[in-house]
């Protein structure tokens, strides 16, 4: 799920970048149909005015009088003279060859463009008689008359604003969306139980650094909290097995001592005895006390499997499942364990087959105990109806778990670790692997 948000949010970033150069990009180009737009109209408007203009002049015998005094304006004859100057002639010492002279004289009206050093200017032209009239203007003063420099910086000022928001979604992006998201993801690792995931240092604004220090502060409380649980789960399962220690003395010091009494005094008083109904009684006694016999010799051996201390793992796994009704299985070359160990992994295959026998209902165990070298791993499988494992080990006990939490509680004691598999109506497996 966070990998689909992380995944989502870098989308979101892809799509607003790219739609930021995408919009500059469309203020550019406005720009430039903005500028040939304007030219265009310039053209007509200026090519209108030439003629307007020749039209007057042809009506009132070329009174020059009414023209309008801020337009350059030339009156060019077949001959290529002057016959009338009104502006600048920009440094041309004539004008026979200008542009717009001869369509002009060829009885056409129209506008041109051309280049005057770093300044365009504007050429209109119309015929007047037998002469040219000329109009020429500087491409920025038309505009500037025109009011239309406005109108071309409009769209350029979209692009500073598209980049100021750029440069936000990129500082957040930086500054507070990334460190939140590795801030997010530490305290995932903290709540499963990786305290040391906090140790990783997280860039960002003050307030995150900040609480990046309160969640170092909490998960080091945590890992305390968490060594001291731990240091009294071993020594109540260090207490238990002394328990379980003492108890299987005294049912074999006391107990099975006394029913082996029983036991022969219902022999002697057989063997005395010549009443048929007494002897009948006596049979079926004697016979209920060896069940017990083999019943109690049953709990001293599970309450403390002295087989394991003298015979090893593989003997003590293999005497749990003939006594169970489950399939054991040794792999590779049996190696001795620390007495620890070895306890703990006899423990956690009692565990697991009970919780087998109890909760899953199966009809089928299977225990396997493999060696490589000096590694072990334990595997208890069944077919039973399975169940939804959590995700975190943290919810055993919240779902009520409590054998899997014995389990992996006595694994970590050894340093080994444990794997879980479990799916409704297919059964459970439980791996325990110590290098």
């Amino acid at each position: 799920m966070r990998n689909q948000s992380g995944i989502r949010l870098r989308v979101f970033f892809v799509i607003i970048f790219g739609g930021t150069i995408l919009l500059i990009a469309l203020a550019l180009l406005s720009v430039r149909w903005h500028q040939a737009a304007m030219r265009d109209l310039v053209r007509e408007r200026n090519e209108q005015l030439a003629a307007v203009l020749a039209n007057t002049l042809a009506a009132n015998g070329r009174d020059t009088s009414t023209l309008p005094p801020e337009i350059n304006l030339f009156i060019i004859d077949q001959a290529g003279q002057v016959l009338f100057q009104q502006g600048d002639l920009h440094g041309r010492p004539t004008l026979a060859n200008h542009a717009g002279v001869a369509p002009a004289l060829a009885g056409q009206t129209g506008s041109t463009f051309a280049d005057a050093g770093i300044d365009e200017h504007v050429i209109s032209y119309a015929p007047l008689g037998d002469a040219a009239l000329i109009i020429e203007e500087e491409m920025e003063v038309i505009m500037g008359d025109m009011r239309l420099n406005s109108t071309l910086v409009a769209p350029l000022t979209l692009i500073p604003m598209m980049l100021l928001a750029l440069a936000a979604l990129w500082f957040g992006a930086r500054q507070i969306v990334s460190p939140l998201q590795e801030l997010s993801q530490q305290a995932v690792s903290v709540g499963r139980g990786n305290f040391n995931a906090v140790d990783q240092s997280i860039d960002g604004i003050a307030e995150i650094q900040q609480l990046h220090g309160e969640l170092q502060k909490m998960a080091h409380e945590m890992a305390q909290a968490q060594a001291s649980l731990r240091d009294y789960a071993h020594a109540v399962t260090s207490g238990q097995e002394t328990e379980r220690r003492r108890l299987a003395r005294e049912l074999h010091d006391d107990t099975i001592q006394s029913l082996l009494v029983l036991n022969q005094r219902i022999e002697l008083a057989r063997f005395k005895s010549q009443d048929e109904s007494v002897m009948a009684t006596l049979d079926e006694m004697q016979q209920l006390l060896n069940e017990q016999i083999v019943n109690t010799r049953r709990i001293i051996h599970a309450l403390q499997p002295t087989y394991l201390e003298e015979l090893g793992l593989a003997t003590a796994l293999a005497m749990l499942a003939q006594e169970q009704g489950a399939d054991f299985v040794v792999q590779g070359d049996e190696v001795r364990l620390d007495d620890a160990a070895e306890l703990a992994l006899f423990r956690i295959a009692q565990e697991a087959v009970r919780n087998s026998q109890q909760h899953a209902a199966a009809t089928n165990i299977q225990i396997v105990l493999s060696f490589v070298g000096q590694a072990a791993t334990l595997i208890i499988q069944d077919d039973g109806i399975g169940f939804d494992v959590p995700d975190d080990p943290t919810y055993f006990a919240q779902k009520q778990h409590y054998g899997l939490l014995n389990i992996r509680e006595r694994a970590q004691s050894i340093g080994a670790t444990v794997a879980i598999e479990s799916e409704l109506s297919h059964g459970t497996r439980v791996v325990v692997a110590l290098a």
